[in-house]
């Protein structure tokens, strides 16, 4: 499952109340969380501060691990 998906229902919202708050279409917010399109970087800040998340994790990235130099 999306880490949208996933964070969305764990803070018990509903696609249309999350696409609400987001200031999006909820059917863009949909193909956003099945990874058919990508948001665009405004819209990815907004989904990161509702769902309390990175712009990496709202983008699918992986966190990588720094060495210290």
């Amino acid at each position: 499952m999306n880490i949208l998906r996933s964070k969305r229902v764990a803070l018990g919202l509903r696609l249309k109340e999350a696409a609400t708050k987001a200031k999006c279409d909820p059917g863009n917010l949909s193909r956003i969380e099945q990874g058919k399109q990508m948001p665009s970087i405004a819209l990815a800040r907004r989904l990161a501060v509702i769902y309390g998340l990175t712009l990496d994790e709202v983008f699918g990235e992986q966190p990588t691990e720094r060495t210290a130099a």
